[in-house]
């Protein structure tokens, strides 16, 4: 933080007199029972040890505690290695407070099934709210979304989800303490302007709901943070006087809204995250009286799994109070409906404030889309085995299950790696694979960049069923030897193991990740599954290498990755699980294929004309929620220019069918029928 006007800086004695003057008083520790109202819960009392044990693992509600003590292993081990290379502030803030304050920008509904994603384990609950509605936000008026994690993961996932916004470096001043200047705490997350808060902010022209400098979207801020390095810090002293002042202007700007409506001011509340190294404190700041309290609700060390869990759970909670309590207040007090009843059901995305009090609303599902193929979702999945026997039971097989069950699925496995063919890599390749891929970069935390691993890496495409978003993953499944070693025992097989590494190219993956235009079309409707595989030319001196379809190992690949996916509890991803997503555009351009790719994307019997082509989900796939019918275009078309759209259509199902599955079929009387009026609105502009 730091000042942005040529003052004179104020001496620390100065700073301190000030705020005495202005009556901001910092409190705690203090006890649980004295806490207010709102952050009272006991996130601060869980433990990692049994936080699982204490819900049924076959459960969405166990699911989610899986990914949150996933999460909170991550961290762990996050802290652990800045401090070993002694990184700097905003290293430490990569590592630890982005992933963690990601939270609030995650899809807060399923798009799929408008089900929440993430539920905490105890709701905020209103201080105003009666007994009744106590006891249903306690038992949880939501439900949990179902889905499988492939289903809804990508272009949703990644468009923010629109009701939070936050600033890096947010510049506040205080009008009524000139002499402070501009002070510019690390992060501040606030609401994110929308057409409803506009509206309602348009009958307070005076009110004050924007402290943050050049950022008037974000409304009302609730959360701000300070960040330190762990090396030569000035210490939590520091932090809180340096943020003093942002606070109280926060504070303020609820306690104002507050104020005009006669409500009381003590109801008003600033949540405050400060970290230096692994140390983080989490504070509660409210208006008593004319005071502005800060009190220290909980510190921790997140290099101790408990405390990272904790502040897990600490930020999951805030982020709940923020959606169904700060919220929904905000807009009650600017709309004037004093009385109005408070819900915490989620309305949709698109237009989730103006449905805000509609418990019951959800949206009728989309009979058809219309999608770019040259927009892709990339994915990249990494699943390290372990070489422990026992937690390579668990990834095989559920608990329970026979021994010669768990022998049957390691010879599978092991027949992925084609040991006497097999792929070797090293782990910095895989690192370097996962970047060309989603543009992000994972050391692996239990392999050596330069030691050498058996590889299984294949790669699909395909129309995502939800919204037919193009989909491009790559899935890597790595062992050592010692893992393959183990893999063996189980199996009851004993084959020598071959050491002989090639240099592998990214330039073997590259045009995958460059398909386009028509090509782009043509893998994602013939799900094209591929798997990277060793030649059997003269693999001694030089193994070569090529993709193939192979699709016979599918569906018991598919059950590792959707065990992983739905983060069963038996398997605590973290360290040998990895995923990460990018959405990108690809330039609608056709780059020619090397000769095994050609072969997989040659042209069929049905010639793709006008740029496009039509697809439809089989009557027996079609899910309720799931659109049936999308016209894919892949020739760069605007997708804003409907008319034009709306010729393609009515050209594409004159003169040819439609792709349905992986098959050209013919329309029936029930498709024509609905994609004539679906070209006859389009050509009017309609959507």
């Amino acid at each position: 933080m730091e000042q942005s006007s040529r003052k004179k800086k104020l001496s620390k004695q100065d700073e301190r007199e000030l705020i005495d003057k202005h009556k901001i008083k910092f409190e705690g520790p203090i006890s649980p029972a004295s806490w207010p109202e709102h952050p009272k819960n006991r996130r601060h009392q869980i433990q990692h040890n049994t936080y699982l044990d204490q819900i049924q693992a076959n459960t969405p509600e166990g699911t989610q505690r899986a990914k949150t003590v996933n999460k909170a292993n991550r961290l762990v081990s996050a802290a652990y290695e800045c401090r070993v290379i002694e990184a700097n502030e905003f290293t430490w803030r990569s590592k630890t407070e982005f992933p963690l304050l990601d939270r609030f920008e995650e899809d807060i509904e399923c798009r799929r099934c408008q089900q929440r994603r993430c539920v905490p384990d105890s709701y905020a609950v209103p201080m105003t709210a009666n007994e009744g509605q106590k006891v249903q936000t306690a038992q949880g008026g939501v439900g949990i979304c179902r889905c499988i994690e492939s289903d809804i993961d990508g272009h949703e996932s990644i468009i923010n989800n629109a009701i939070f916004a936050r600033r890096p470096h947010a510049g506040i001043n205080d009008p009524f303490v000139p002499e402070i200047g501009t002070k510019y705490p690390d992060m501040v997350i606030g609401l994110q302007r929308s057409p409803t808060l506009s509206a309602a902010l348009q009958g307070h022209p005076r009110l004050v709901s924007s402290p943050v400098k050049d950022a008037e979207h974000i409304l009302f801020p609730f959360l701000i943070l300070e960040a330190k390095s762990e090396i030569q810090t000035p210490g939590f002293t520091a932090i809180e006087k340096q943020t003093a002042f942002p606070i109280k202007r926060i504070v303020d700007i609820q306690r104002s809204l507050r104020k005009r409506k006669q409500e009381p001011e003590g109801n008003s509340l600033v949540w405050f995250l400060a970290f230096s190294g692994d140390e983080w404190r989490v504070y509660a700041c409210v208006p008593r009286g004319d005071e502005t309290s800060i009190i220290d609700l909980w510190h921790g060390c997140i290099q101790r799994h408990d405390s990272a869990l904790q502040l897990c759970l600490i930020v999951d909670f805030i982020c709940d109070w923020a959606l169904n309590i700060h919220r929904i207040e905000i807009i009650r007090l600017l709309s004037g409906k004093m009385n109005a009843p408070i819900s915490n059901s989620l309305p949709t995305l698109h237009e989730r404030d103006t449905q805000k009090l509609q418990p019951g609303y959800s949206s009728p599902p989309r009979q058809s889309v219309i999608r770019d193929t040259n927009e892709v979702f990339f994915s990249f999945r990494h699943l390290t085995l372990p070489d422990v026997t026992e937690e390579l039971i668990v990834i095989l097989n559920p608990p329970g299950s026979g021994g010669n069950e768990v022998k049957q699925k390691a010879i599978r496995l092991l027949n992925l790696f084609n040991l006497e063919h097999p792929l070797l890599v090293t782990a910095e390749f895989i690192s370097c694979l996962q970047k060309l891929w989603t543009g992000a970069t994972s050391n692996h935390p239990i392999l050596d960049s330069d030691q050498s691993v058996y590889a299984h890496i294949s790669f699909q495409s395909y129309f995502r069923p939800s919204d037919f978003h193009t989909v491009r993953k790559i899935s890597c499944i790595t062992a050592s030897f010692s893992a393959i070693n183990t893999l063996q025992r189980l199996a009851g097989t004993k084959l020598p193991l071959s050491s002989v590494y090639a240099d592998l190219s990214l330039d073997r993956v590259l045009p995958l990740a460059e398909l386009s235009g028509v090509h782009s079309l043509r893998a994602a409707a013939r799900n094209l599954q591929l798997t990277l595989w060793v030649t059997q030319g003269d693999f001694i001196v030089q193994p070569s290498y090529k993709w193939v379809k192979q699709v016979s190992h599918g569906e018991f690949v598919s059950s590792i990755w959707d065990k992983l996916a739905t983060c069963s509890p038996g398997v605590l991803r973290f360290p040998i699980f990895m995923h990460s997503n990018e959405l990108r555009r690809m330039p609608a351009t056709n780059k020619s294929l090397s000769s095994d790719l050609q072969d997989c994307l040659k042209e069929g019997k049905h010639q793709l004309l006008y740029g496009a082509a039509l697809i439809k989900t089989p009557e027996s796939s079609l899910q309720r929620l799931n659109p049936q019918y999308c016209l894919a275009v892949f020739d760069g078309s605007d997708l804003d220019d409907r008319p034009c759209l709306g010729f393609k259509l009515l050209h594409l199902i004159t003169t040819g069918g439609l792709f349905e599955g992986k098959r050209l079929s013919t329309a029936t009387t029930k498709d024509r029928q609905f994609i004539y009026n679906w070209a006859t609105r389009l050509r009017r502009g309609d959507s």
